[in-house]
């Protein structure tokens, strides 16, 4: 799979994972999952280089479900 593909495929992910209301009573595999996840999004901002923007489709998932803890 491309790359920016499977980059697509974390953030809808990461996004549904945040948006999940029942998350708190989730499973061990879906706490570890969403760790997976939030790491590959976080490796891939950092291969960005650190005078890059940031990623808006990340940027914005994470505003939307972070709020001011963001």
């Amino acid at each position: 799979m491309p790359r920016y593909l499977y980059h697509r495929l974390a953030v809808l992910y990461y996004d549904a994972l945040l948006s999940d209301t029942t998350f708190e009573k989730s499973t061990d595999n879906q706490l570890r999952l969403r760790s997976l996840v939030k790491q590959h999004l976080s490796d891939f901002d950092r291969s960005r280089g650190a005078h890059s923007n940031p990623d808006t489709e990340i940027e914005e998932v994470r505003r939307r479900n972070l709020g001011d803890n963001y």
